[in-house]
């Protein structure tokens, strides 16, 4: 399967690319799902780039340019790793610290750990696979 997702910050440009081809990817809804967090810091410029992943699954390349002004993105990904930006109502609350993004994602109840790789310009980018995330408690 050659497909890959394009998960976006923007809630406007939620897209699934399949073979050159875009189409509206489906939302995510993970009832009663677990959120979990990591705080990249040291941002100097807008350009952060994640991959959730485990046991060798993993999202598409996500951009999360854009994302610095706010502090905080979140997401969605399913059992799959397919990714959406978070469109649930209530979502974990952030207070802003300057050059640091939170990384959000909701996770479907069964899954007991995600890890978020990260990259921007200028980084010291963890090791592959990543980091693991935190639980939000």
């Amino acid at each position: 399967d050659w497909s890959s997702d394009v998960c976006s910050s923007d809630l406007q440009h939620i897209e699934l690319k399949i073979i050159g081809e875009f189409n509206k990817a489906e939302e995510i809804v993970n009832e009663n799902g677990i959120w979990w967090y990591y705080d990249v810091s040291g941002l100097t410029e807008d350009n952060l780039n994640v991959i959730f992943n485990k046991d060798g699954v993993q999202t598409a390349d996500i951009s999360a340019a854009g994302v610095l002004d706010s502090g905080v993105v979140y997401y969605a990904i399913n059992s799959a790793f397919k990714c959406t930006s978070s469109t649930v109502e209530t979502k974990p609350s952030y207070t802003k610290v300057a050059g640091t993004v939170r990384v959000f994602v909701q996770t479907p109840s069964d899954m007991e750990s995600v890890i978020l790789y990260y990259w921007y310009e200028g980084s010291n980018s963890p090791d592959w696979p990543g980091t693991p995330m935190t639980k939000v408690e």
